[in-house]
C-alpha cells in the first residue's frame, strides 16, 4: 500500500497561525475605504441638489405689459374695443384675450358682486404694433363689462387691464 498523501485542494487559501486566511482583513480594510468613498460622494452629490428653490415662472420671461384703455366705439349692433400698450415691451405679449361680463339693464344693481368674464375672443399679438381694436356685437338692454389680457410668451404669464363698461353707468339713468 501506498503512503497517505496529506490531503489539500489546491486552490485553497492560505491561513495564518490563527487560523484566518492570509490577507482577508486587507480585503475588508479595503472595501470598507471603497464604501466610505462611496458615501462621502452620495452626501456631496445630495447636497448639492440642495439649496433655495426658485419661482415656477422662469427668470428670463418677464411678465407682459399690462393693456391700456383708448376706448369704445359704439358702431350700429356692435361696439369696437381700442387699447394699446407699450411699445418697447410688446415683444413680450404672444396674444390679447378679449373678456366680457353682461347683465341685463333692469336687474337690480349689485355693486358687491363679483362680474363672471368669459373669453370671447383670441387676438394675436403683432411685433411692432402699440394699437389693437376689437369688434364685438352686443344686444340691447344689456350693460357690457370688457377687460383685456395679455397673454405672455411663457405658460402662464398674463397681465389684465383695467375694465371698461358700455353703456356706462350714467348712461343707464
Amino acid at each position: 500500500m501506498q503512503p497517505r498523501k496529506h490531503w489539500k485542494k489546491k486552490n485553497s487559501p492560505k491561513l495564518d497561525r490563527w487560523g484566518r486566511i492570509e490577507g482577508e482583513s486587507e480585503l475588508k480594510l479595503a472595501g470598507c475605504r471603497k464604501l466610505a468613498w462611496l458615501w462621502v460622494c452620495l452626501i456631496l452629490l445630495a447636497l448639492g441638489g440642495c439649496g433655495k428653490k426658485g419661482p415656477p415662472v422662469p427668470p428670463r420671461c418677464p411678465r407682459p405689459p399690462e393693456p391700456r384703455w383708448i376706448g369704445i366705439l359704439p358702431d350700429g349692433q356692435s361696439v369696437v374695443l381700442r387699447w394699446r400698450i407699450d411699445i418697447n415691451t410688446a415683444l413680450n405679449v404672444r396674444a390679447f384675450h378679449v373678456l366680457e361680463a353682461a347683465d341685463r339693464l333692469d336687474e337690480k344693481e349689485c355693486p358687491g358682486c363679483p362680474l363672471r368674464f368669459k373669453r370671447i375672443g383670441v387676438l394675436k399679438a403683432e411685433k411692432r404694433k402699440a394699437v389693437y381694436s376689437f369688434r364685438v356685437n352686443i344686444l340691447p338692454g344689456y350693460r357690457y363689462t370688457f377687460r383685456i389680457r395679455s397673454v405672455g410668451l411663457s405658460e402662464g404669464l398674463y397681465s389684465d387691464s383695467g375694465t371698461i363698461s358700455y353703456p356706462d353707468r350714467e348712461d343707464r339713468k
